[in-house]
């Protein structure tokens, strides 16, 4: 086969494709055309991704109608070849024309009407048109790619994304320019932003006011290489979906590998499970810099750039150590909307009227679970390693108590003298399988608490989710305060997500488990988030408690002479326990005979009962009860009985500890525990993705 020459229109389509390989490209040409035409706004619109077409106008300076007729040609520009403006090779346009159908409508303000070129393969294929418009320059690149290979494989959704994304970072580095961006046919603006903004205004509009409002701005000059830079950068708290980095040198937007890998190394080390929004602009002399590296501008060359780097990586590294140090997980705002009334599916099990024993309620899988929570154990072997109170093996009880549930509206005849009938509201037996809480019952409660919502903005949906079905307002002004501790002032919203979508994965011991949430594992201490999440319940159901019977009944003198206090604090407990046993009973269901015998508990998560041998440890925790002062005698007694519930027992085999754990625990946890902003990294501590231990055992 012969060897030829190309012809010049060939020639000139190879050298096209390697200014234009995108829509994108194409909007980035004609709008930094129009920064340097000193416009105060540019209007975008796009049709199919830019593929049928790309409308840029701009309000600047115009071009003269003897420009116009030399405009399409290769290699001429009216740009400084200094470096000052954008473009100097002359190319784009000409390039355009090559790739596409683009025809210009301008106006210069010497002028008193426009006129209309249409280029095609860098020539005029009409004369110029005079027509009336405005000063300024609209430019039309119809059929992107027409009939080219490259075409196919380009998605119009895909090439809009990167029309968006290029628009706006210019948006945000220019806000004293107003862009607009709008698809073909259509008045809904994808991007519109005003003239003399600033930065993180644009920034918001862009993005988000959530992502504005976690940017700190700092500036740094550097003598050695000199430069200056101000950059945005996001903290601890920054919620953004997806990482987001936006460069510029001397006003060029570039694409630069060094300074990537620079900012994804140190939020990597630093804040490795936030993402990030980085916003770098640095100016150097240019004399030190060389933009013709490429025909698409978006690669530089520096001079000394890899000491101008270091000096970036050591400023943008003391940076994010000081947000590392102060992060928090403050509750995002949620928009106030109706909470649906889910309605849960009801089953009917048909048992004896007069039993009592909760494994009739129950399938047969979890019966093990709550006969292992109902066996036996020895009080000797307390979990509790208080080093005051320690419990002994000689003792006086020689059989362990069981604990059943009493039903709510039996008359006690046996402490008929201590206390009247027990006042229930519902006629229902206590023994009742555990199911998730409702997030409210009734129509009208729901619109009292989006009405409450409404008026002070502060009440999180996902907090008044959690809240048990028996909820009512508090009646004392320091229930409402303690309430007010872990649903306003220390929850973390950012956790609730987490709990809703865990599974177990199994248990370590008796304090810690692994627990998966969508890709991510983390390691949880179970007993703290008992203790939390009962101590919650205590405070909800405040004076409206199920109650568990204990049998037989248990002295205070036999569980504290378990304990290695003295005859004195024994003493003193008694007689506090004894002189304090109406407020116990009418507010947290414990009954207390006057002889010192304890007949009830309170029925905090039904189906799980307390255990046994820990009793005595329970009972010596009211040695510092400050009585005398209303909050915290409240809040000191239900964490008491959060910390007695919170210890498992000891001697359960590991397949029964799961059991429990995942089919009894891990529901209520899940539901209705409000995480609290000590849990990050204490409590619930992120151990692995997944999704990056399958890269590790793909290589193997």
């Amino acid at each position: 086969m012969k060897i030829k020459r190309l012809d010049q229109t060939t020639i000139n389509k190879i050298g096209a494709g390697e200014v234009i390989q995108r829509p994108f490209n194409v909007v980035k040409e004609l709008i930094e055309n129009s920064i340097d035409a000193h416009c105060s706004s540019v209007i975008i619109s796009i049709g199919k991704g830019g593929l049928e077409s790309i409308v840029v106008t701009d309000d600047g300076c115009g071009i003269s109608l003897e420009d116009l007729k030399v405009l399409g040609g290769r290699y001429t520009t009216s740009k400084s070849i200094e470096g000052d403006t954008y473009g100097y090779r002359g190319e784009a346009l000409s390039c355009m024309t090559y790739v596409g159908k683009v025809t210009i409508i301008s106006r210069t303000a010497t002028s008193e009407i426009g006129y209309k070129v249409v280029f095609q393969n860098g020539q005029i294929i009409e004369n110029p048109i005079p027509l009336a418009c405005s000063i300024g320059t609209t430019v039309i690149v119809n059929n992107l790619f027409d009939k080219m290979l490259r075409k196919k494989s380009m998605k119009e959704t895909e090439e809009y994304k990167k029309i968006i994304s290029i628009i706006g970072d210019y948006a945000i580095h220019k806000a004293n320019i107003a862009f607009t961006l709008r698809k073909a046919g259509t008045s809904v603006c994808e991007i519109k932003t005003e003239k003399h903004s600033t930065i993180l205004k644009n920034i918001s509009k862009i993005f988000t006011t959530n992502i504005s409002n976690n940017l700190q701005q700092y500036s740094y000059q550097c003598l050695e290489p000199p430069f200056q830079m101000i950059c945005y950068l996001s903290n601890s708290t920054f919620q953004g979906k997806k990482n987001k980095m936006i460069f510029f040198v001397n006003d060029r937007f570039i694409e630069h590998i060094g300074l990537k890998k620079v900012i994804e190394r140190i939020y990597d080390e630093y804040l490795p499970k936030v993402n990030y929004f980085v916003y770098l602009s640095i100016n150097v002399n240019k004399e030190r810099i060389d933009c013709n590296v490429n025909p698409s501008k978006t690669a530089i060359r520096l001079l000394e750039e890899e000491k101008l780097i270091n000096q970036i990586d050591k400023f943008l590294n003391s940076i994010i150590i000081e947000f590392s140090q102060t992060r928090s997980f403050p509750p995002s705002q949620i928009k106030t909307q109706p909470i649906p009334n889910i309605q849960q599916e009801k089953y009917f099990n048909r048992v004896d009227s007069t039993s009592t024993s909760l494994l009739s309620y129950v399938d047969d899988d979890r019966k093990k679970v709550l006969q292992n929570t109902r066996s036996q154990y020895s009080i000797g072997k307390s979990t509790c390693n208080n080093e005051e109170i320690k419990i002994e093996n000689n003792e006086e009880i020689k059989s362990p108590f069981k604990i059943q549930r009493k039903k709510e509206n039996e008359e006690e005849e046996e402490n008929e003298s201590n206390r009247n009938v027990l006042k229930e509201e519902s006629n229902e037996t206590s023994t009742k399988l555990p199911k998730q809480p409702e997030s409210l019952k009734h129509n009208t409660s729901l619109k009292k608490i989006t009405k409450k919502e409404k008026e002070n903005n502060k009440i999180h949906i996902e907090v008044i989710k959690r809240r048990p079905n028996k909820f009512k307002e508090d009646f004392l002004p320091s229930l409402a305060k303690l309430r007010n501790e872990f649903e306003k002032e220390n929850v973390n919203i950012d956790m609730i997500p987490i709990l809703n979508e865990s599974t177990l994965v199994g248990m370590i011991d008796t304090s810690y488990g692994i627990i998966q949430s969508s890709t991510t594992m983390f390691l949880i201490h179970i007993p703290t988030i008992i203790q939390d999440l009962v101590y919650q319940q205590v405070i909800y159901s405040f004076a409206s408690f199920n109650v568990i019977e204990i049998e037989p009944k248990l002295t205070i003198n036999q569980l504290l002479d378990v304990t290695k206090l003295n005859d004195e604090k024994q003493q003193f407990i008694k007689n506090q326990l004894i002189q304090h046993r109406s407020l116990l009973f009418e507010y947290f269901a414990i009954t207390i005979t006057e002889n010192g015998e304890i007949t009830t508990l309170p029925d905090i998560l039904p189906g799980y009962l307390p255990t046994a041998s820990a009793f005595p440890f329970f009972i010596s925790l009211f040695s510092e009860i400050k009585w005398d002062d209303e909050i915290s005698c409240l809040k000191e007694i239900a964490i008491n009985i959060g910390k007695y519930y919170s210890i498992l027992p000891t001697d359960m085999s590991v397949i029964d500890l799961n059991k429990m754990v995942e089919h009894l625990l891990l529901p209520y946890i899940k539901t209705m525990l409000i995480p609290q902003q000590s849990y990050e990294n204490v409590v619930i501590t992120h151990i692995a993705d997944i999704a990056k231990l399958y890269h590790v055992f793909e290589r193997c």
